[in-house]
């Protein structure tokens, strides 16, 4: 591929990424309900490149694909023949999984901000968060967020593992891969990641839209609707 440098679970020791110098404008696509079959389509005809997380290789043909999760690339993995035949690289952060399942691999590290040295990305606790990282390693410099929406409905108490509204667009996970995150705001935001976030537009080494409506990054970043 232009400009990155793939690397299979049987060189896992080396990873690394890198770009050819050219500065590329791209689609990160999340799992959040304001991804809308409106949104989906207007993605597929943008031409852009399109990184995406978790369900997203369910609707477009990726770039790039990273799932932070292990215990997801478990249950998905003897499930879709859609996930283990695309072939886009496939990224994860921890080793044990992409022997077992043979990803590319990352180092991944605890970091506020992208990641500018291509040995490794910042976890952030977030494969959304993650594959901002890839993309950036990828050359990326303008980004596109859609379904990026970072906060949960009215009536979700993660305390209570109370759902509320629509936590994604793709309906909820199997019970077995439900999170139940404690540290909400008072609107359901996400205020770790959203704090993780504005890093991100402090550190200027990415610019970064919101291509899709009503996200809690809206204070951070402006938005450019698709």
């Amino acid at each position: 591929r232009d400009g990155v440098e793939c690397h299979p679970a049987d060189s896992i020791e080396s990873v690394s990424l890198y770009h050819d110098g050219r500065d590329m404008r791209a689609i990160i696509a999340g799992t959040g309900p304001s991804l809308t079959p409106e949104v989906i389509e207007r993605v597929k005809a943008s031409g852009l490149p399109v990184y995406g997380c978790n369900q997203t290789f369910e609707l477009f043909d990726l770039d790039e694909f990273l799932a932070c999760n292990i215990e997801w690339w478990r249950y998905y993995w003897p499930r879709s023949e859609r996930l283990r035949t695309m072939t886009c690289p496939k990224w994860t952060w921890d080793k044990a999984t992409a022997l077992e399942f043979d990803l590319d691999w990352i180092e991944g590290r605890w970091g506020d901000g992208l990641s500018t040295d291509n040995r490794y990305i910042h976890l952030a606790h977030s494969s959304g968060a993650q594959i901002l990282g890839i993309a950036y390693h990828a050359g990326v410099r303008e980004a596109i967020l859609v379904g990026y929406d970072m906060q949960y409905g009215a009536g979700y108490d993660g305390r209570k593992q109370q759902l509320g509204n629509a936590r994604h667009y793709f309906g909820e996970y199997p019970q077995e891969l439900q999170h139940w995150t404690k540290n909400v705001g008072p609107n359901g935001e996400l205020t770790g990641l959203i704090d993780w976030y504005r890093t991100v537009a402090a550190q200027g080494a990415m610019r970064v839209t919101l291509g899709t409506p009503g996200s809690a990054l809206a204070g951070i970043f402006a938005e450019d609707l698709i």
